[in-house]
């Protein structure tokens, strides 16, 4: 093999690993929630989440949401409900937290487990 042509093979090797590991792979979520007040919780969660769990992709996008994410607070802040729902809508994970911080954590554990025991195509 000469040189020119392992170059044109490294070369594609690594665009076609580039490509299959692109963005548009990672699992797409979306996130939406309630506070007590009747107001919107998506944008603190979402922006903990991508923190935490920089693999993901939010989306506002239903059909294309891979996993939904629901968290809703408690009377006085105190308890951050958290319930995580597959593609399918199957319930994946269902808990309490204290914090933000530790719903998005506890979400992206739930969905980086049900991605391990997927099964592959």
């Amino acid at each position: 093999m000469t040189i020119k042509a392992f170059a044109i093979s490294a070369t594609t090797l690594l665009l076609s690993v580039i490509i299959y590991a692109s963005p548009a792979d990672k699992p797409k979520v979306l996130v939406q929630g309630t506070d007590p007040g009747g107001g919107s919780t998506a944008s603190e969660t979402s922006g903990n989440l991508i923190k935490v769990c920089p693999d993901l992709t939010i989306t506002l996008d239903r059909d294309k949401a891979d996993y939904t994410v629901v968290r809703d607070v408690g009377s006085g802040w105190k308890v951050q409900k958290l319930t995580v729902f597959n593609h399918n809508r199957e319930l994946i994970y269902a808990g309490n937290t204290h914090t933000v911080t530790g719903a998005a954590k506890d979400a992206c554990t739930a969905i980086r487990k049900d991605l391990k025991s997927a099964p592959t195509h």
